[in-house]
């Protein structure tokens, strides 16, 4: 069984979506090489869209960018855009089994037909919908949902996509909630394309990769070391459950007063409390702040899989997740440093809130990190990743 991994115009690189992902499989089968699985870019220069493609079109690009209707226009061609690969692509393509395309766009691209018997596995890393992360990312989505024909109209291509390739992986069921639960139309097409779909969970490097900056200090806030610490760091938006967050904590506040919010991630559209517990730090290194706290909180109102709530495992802090989309994944497990609350109800957390700060008082924390850890070592490491994708893969017809 042979796989090819298709990084064809990507930079891979330690961020996230499906560029962070990738990254992170290349980077392991560097030190630990395996003979099922290749990436394009080890037969091929892989350019990034970002890097000399775009060069050689600067002016176009300069006028593109000059207004936000043309940029939002150009990221709808995509549903559109064929490219053509050469005869010695295809050679490559035909020797192995399956390619894996991690990005919709370039499966639309590149295999929307192929004249090869290689099968093409298809993995979205979209935390919505892709026409509402569009739609969004440039300030459109008020427009899409006022015109729900013409957002329909992309949805369904989309699905069309989604119908061409031979499989599709995800995380874990509940990841596609985030489909699923915003259209109808998704619905119906996961119900009935069951036999296609496989999941693989998410994994990122052990925490021994990481290196901490030293560029921040929670002491400069002048906190006291018995006050439970409870951290965000994500996008300000209600998606994240930002909102929530603040919900959170002012019920929280009527029953355990001492208790502080350290937020990470820049402001906007939403925007913190106007109280001393709630400190807001902006852009930071989230390996420096995790060191610092004690809980770290996912309050999504939908969620596909988060990287950050796996970097957090990793650092063994104690996790307060929302019971929405992938997180709910996490309800099988009986480790004390997941706990889950309903996301509809803020003051469900206040029991959690409670036995946290019990862990706090009788210094049970330490101890409850290191099961953590054994725990993310366990199912999210990359060796376990590869593992477990190379046991789903082979049961494919």
């Amino acid at each position: 069984m042979k796989i090819l991994i298709w990084d064809k115009d990507y930079k891979l690189e330690k961020v996230g979506g499906s560029t962070g992902y990738m990254y992170n499989i290349r980077e392991y089968l560097k030190n630990n090489p395996n003979d099922h699985i290749k990436f394009y870019s080890d037969f091929f220069q892989s350019v990034s869209i970002s890097g000399d493609i775009e060069k050689k079109n600067s002016f176009k690009n300069s006028f593109l960018s000059s207004t936000r209707l043309l940029r939002f226009i150009s990221a709808l061609r995509g549903y559109f855009i064929r490219r053509s690969l050469s005869e010695k692509e295809w050679n490559v393509i035909k020797d192995f089994d399956y390619v894996h395309v991690h990005n919709i766009f370039n499966f639309v691209s590149f295999f929307a037909e192929k004249p090869v018997d290689t099968k093409v596995i298809l993995t979205m890393h979209y935390p919505e919908l892709p026409i509402d992360e569009i739609s969004s990312s440039f300030g459109y989505q008020r427009l899409f949902n006022r015109l729900p024909i013409l957002k329909r109209f992309f949805v369904k291509k989309e699905l069309e996509i989604l119908n061409r390739a031979d499989y599709l992986m995800f995380p874990v069921k509940e990841a596609c909630e985030v489909y699923t639960n915003n259209s109808s139309d998704y619905k119906s097409f996961f119900d009935n394309n069951k036999d296609k779909i496989f999941y693989v969970p998410t994994a990122i490097y052990p925490s021994d990769k990481i290196l901490s900056s030293g560029s921040f200090d929670i002491g400069k806030y002048s906190i006291d070391d018995g006050t439970l610490k409870i951290c965000y760091i994500g996008r300000h938006n209600e998606v994240k459950g930002y909102d929530s967050l603040k919900q959170i904590a002012q019920e929280t506040w009527k029953r355990y007063p001492n208790v502080y919010f350290i937020v990470g991630g820049q402001e906007g559209p939403l925007y913190g409390l106007s109280d001393k517990r709630w400190i807001e730090l902006g852009w930071v290194n989230t390996f420096d702040v995790l060191n610092q706290i004690d809980v770290f909180v996912l309050p999504n109102k939908q969620t596909y899989f988060d990287l950050i709530l796996l970097e957090v495992l990793r650092q063994g802090k104690t996790c307060l997740i929302s019971n929405t989309g992938g997180n709910k994944w996490f309800s099988q497990f009986t480790e004390r440093g997941i706990m889950m609350y309903d996301y509809s109800s803020p003051e469900s957390v206040l029991p959690l809130i409670e036995k946290l700060i019990s862990y706090k008082q009788k210094g049970q924390f330490p101890e409850i990190e290191e099961e953590t850890r054994i725990f993310f070592k366990k199912h999210f490491t990359v060796e376990a990743y590869i593992a477990k994708y190379l046991s789903e893969v082979s049961k494919l017809s």
